[in-house]
C-alpha cells in the first residue's frame, strides 16, 4: 500500500505553529498498533514571514530539509541538524549552530567546509597543505582581478588601524601572542607605518622590525631616518653575510663607536682569518691584495682625496704632450731607507714626496692641504725621462768622440 504524502504549508506562521503540528503528528503516531511503519515530517516549507523566540532546532533526521522563502529572524539560539535552505536574508539575534553539514552563502560567497573547518571565499574548494590544518581561500574567477583582505579603521589619532596576530595556545607564558603585523597612523593625513614583531625565547614579545610611511626600514630601529637602517646586536654588529657551512667565509657590517680604531666593514676567510677591513678612521687592510700573480691587469690607486681608481696611459686619453727635465733636478730627490714614524716599521725604502713640490708638483699627493705622498706609479715615467736624457747626453757625447777620431 503506498504511504500518502501531506504537504503542510505556513503562510505568516511562527515557530509555535510548526511545533503544534509536530506535537499532532507524534499523537497520530503514539496511537498507532502497526510498529512497522517509520513517520517523519520530510520536508518543511514557510512561506511566509518566521518569528523565532525561543531555541529552535529545524531538523530531527538525517534527510530532513527546510526551505524558508521569507526573511527569517531567530532571536534565541539556533541548531541546524539538517539541510536548510534560505531564499530570503536570515537574521540571528543569538548563536547559531550547524550539525554536520557545509554552510554555503550564494554558492560560493562564502563557503564553511563542515569535515574540515576550511573556509573558502569566492570558492568552494579551499586550499590547504594537510587535511588537519585550517585554512582561508580568498578566489576570485574574473579575469585580471585580484582578491584582499581589508582592514578597516575610524580614528582621528596617531593609534593602531589593524592588526594580524599570530596566536600559539600552547604558549607556557600568560600572553599567547607570538608573531605580529601592526599598521598604526602617525599623523593627520593619514600616514601609516607598518610594524613587525615576534617573541623571542625568553618571550619578551616586542616590534623588531618597521616601515615608516616614507620607506625607510628600520631594524631594531622603531624611527628609521634611511631607506635601511639596523641596529647592533650584543656583540656590535649591525649586518652579517655568512657562509652556513663550517668554517665558511662572511662579511660584517659593524656599528662602530666613537674610536678610530674600531671597524665598520670586516670580511672573514674561515672562522678568524681576516680577508679585509675598513676602519673608522679610514683605514683598508686587505692582505691578499697582492698576493696572488696576474699575467696581466691596471694597477689600482689611491688619489688625495681618498679615491679609489687606476692609472689610464693609451694616447686617446691625452693631449698637449711636452717634454719635462729630470736630470737637473735629480740630486734634489732623496731616495732612503727610513723609519716610520706613525708605525713599528723599520728599514723603509722611499723618496721624499717634498722633495718634489717645488720642481715638480704633479707627482705630489696632498691631504687636508699638506703634502701626503709622491705617486709612486709615476716615478716610473720620471725614470724613463732620466733615461732619455741620460741617452741624449750620451749620444751627444759619443758624436763628439766620433768627430775627434775621425780627424
Amino acid at each position: 500500500m503506498a504511504i500518502p504524502t501531506v504537504t503542510y504549508t505556513f503562510t505568516n506562521s511562527t515557530v509555535a505553529d510548526a511545533t503544534e503540528v509536530n506535537t499532532n503528528f507524534n499523537n497520530i503516531i503514539s496511537s498507532l498498533t502497526d510498529g512497522t511503519s517509520d513517520h517523519s515530517i520530510s520536508t518543511l516549507t514557510l512561506a511566509g514571514a518566521l518569528t523565532a523566540n525561543g531555541n529552535v532546532t529545524l531538523g530531527n533526521a538525517s534527510g530532513d530539509t527546510m526551505t524558508v522563502n521569507a526573511t527569517p529572524t531567530f532571536v534565541s539560539a539556533t541548531t541546524f541538524s539538517s539541510t536548510t535552505t534560505f531564499n530570503g536574508a536570515p537574521t540571528f539575534n543569538a548563536a547559531v549552530t550547524v550539525g554536520a553539514y557545509d554552510f554555503t552563502v550564494n554558492t560560493d560567497n562564502f563557503y564553511v567546509e563542515s569535515s574540515t573547518g576550511h573556509i573558502g571565499i569566492g570558492t568552494t574548494t579551499p586550499q590547504y597543505h594537510s587535511a588537519t590544518e585550517k585554512a582561508l581561500t580568498i578566489e576570485t574567477t574574473t579575469a585580471n582581478t585580484q582578491p584582499g583582505i581589508e582592514l578597516r579603521a575610524n580614528t582621528t589619532s596617531d593609534t593602531s588601524i589593524g592588526s594580524i596576530y599570530f596566536m600559539n595556545s600552547n604558549s607556557a607564558s600568560s600572553s599567547e601572542r607570538v608573531a605580529g603585523i601592526i599598521s598604526s597612523r602617525v599623523s593627520s593625513n593619514n600616514a601609516a607605518n607598518l610594524a613587525f614583531q615576534t617573541s623571542d625565547s625568553g618571550g619578551t614579545y616586542t616590534t623588531r622590525m618597521t616601515l615608516d610611511p616614507d620607506g625607510n626600514l628600520g631594524i631594531g630601529i622603531a624611527t628609521p631616518a634611511v631607506k635601511l637602517q639596523v641596529a647592533e646586536n650584543s656583540t656590535g654588529s649591525a649586518a652579517s653575510v655568512a657562509n652556513t657551512n663550517t668554517g665558511g667565509n662572511g662579511m660584517s657590517i659593524i656599528a662602530a663607536s666613537t674610536s678610530s680604531a674600531d671597524y665598520v666593514l670586516l670580511c672573514n676567510r674561515g672562522t678568524s682569518t681576516e680577508a679585509f677591513r675598513v676602519r673608522c678612521d679610514g683605514e683598508i687592510y686587505a692582505p691578499r691584495v697582492y698576493t696572488r700573480g696576474f699575467s696581466g691587469g691596471r694597477d689600482v690607486y689611491v688619489d688625495g682625496a681618498g679615491l679609489i681608481g687606476y692609472n689610464t696611459s693609451a694616447l686617446k686619453y691625452k693631449t698637449n704632450l711636452r717634454p719635462f727635465n729630470i736630470l737637473d733636478n735629480i740630486d734634489k730627490i732623496r731616495a732612503c731607507l727610513f723609519d716610520s714614524v706613525n708605525e713599528d716599521a723599520r728599514d723603509q725604502i722611499g723618496v721624499i714626496a717634498d722633495d718634489f713640490v717645488d720642481w715638480l708638483p704633479e707627482m705630489v699627493e696632498y691631504q687636508d692641504g699638506e703634502v701626503e705622498t709622491v705617486s709612486y706609479g709615476k716615478l716610473a715615467a720620471v725614470a724613463f725621462r732620466a733615461c732619455q736624457e741620460l741617452k741624449a747626453e750620451n749620444d751627444a757625447l759619443k758624436a763628439r768622440l766620433d768627430a775627434l777620431e775621425s780627424v
